[in-house]
């Protein structure tokens, strides 16, 4: 399972702004996992961390279909392990 870049939300999000081409998607996807892991233990609400993160990546250039598709994939990954 992928790692998150750094530990805390804001950090997440901002790594995932902040991301240049080419490692957008592989940086989403750590990012995802890594908000899902500070919503599953309920530090965060899945619906506001779900609008940032969107928001973030839609930022840093990414298409709502490809930003919808890894957040599910991230949410089904890390519901399965648990």
């Amino acid at each position: 399972m992928p790692t998150a870049p750094r530990c805390t939300p804001a950090a997440l999000l901002s790594a995932v702004a902040s991301i240049p081409e080419g490692e957008r998607n592989d940086t989403l996807n750590k990012c995802a996992y890594g908000l899902v892991r500070y919503i599953r233990a309920g530090a965060l609400d899945p619906f506001e961390a779900e609008d940032e993160l969107s928001m973030a990546a839609s930022y840093a250039g990414l298409d709502d279909h490809e930003i919808s598709a890894t957040i599910a994939s991230a949410w089904r990954v890390l519901g399965e392990a648990e």
